[in-house]
């Protein structure tokens, strides 16, 4: 896990990534057939992506919803500056803003992201102080897909958020 702590990824399109060692400042290209060879690759695909498989294959959905936005708290933490050390919320709010986009026009915000971030994780409930005070819109997450969507709230199939965190975190 120490390696962890040094070293920093960013995705890209193109089905690689780009590992940049905080210490050194060496920046290594890895293409998708390296994965397997690649310790944090190892940890993005085999650790986090598997314990949100295996907590929707159980229908523990509660769990999953935790560990998607848990994951989308790792890849802030990845791609945060050098010169940072913990992850703020504007890091986690950026990168959802940049990596997770859902089929049409209707999409939930870094913002409404971190919002059921802090909601999940302090109160294991919808509401955060960020949508109590109008700054997010409270998402409902279900386990079957419901394309309703309100001003004030989003209804977001859990598997569907899994897909698309996974498009903007492990592809």
């Amino acid at each position: 896990m120490a390696v962890l702590i040094r070293e920093r990824i960013i995705f890209r399109a193109s089905g690689g990534c780009v590992r940049t060692n905080r210490c050194s400042g060496e920046v290594r290209v890895a293409m998708a057939s390296q994965f397997s060879q690649d310790p944090i690759i190892n940890v993005v695909h085999n650790s986090i992506r598997k314990g949100i498989n295996v907590t929707l294959e159980h229908d523990c959905d509660a769990s999953a919803v935790i560990l998607i936005l848990s994951a989308i708290d790792a890849m802030a933490y990845l791609t945060m500056p050098k010169d940072q050390r913990d992850v703020r919320p504007d890091d986690f709010i950026k990168w959802a803003d940049q990596y997770i986009r859902f089929p049409g026009e209707e999409q939930l915000t870094g913002a409404d992201l971190y919002g059921a971030r802090c909601a999940m994780l302090h109160s294991f409930g919808a509401q955060s102080k960020m949508s109590r005070k109008g700054q997010c819109r409270v998402i409902l997450w279900m386990t079957k897909p419901a394309p309703d969507s309100f001003q004030t709230r989003a209804s977001v199939s859990i598997r569907h958020g899994f897909d698309r965190c996974a498009e903007g975190c492990f592809i």
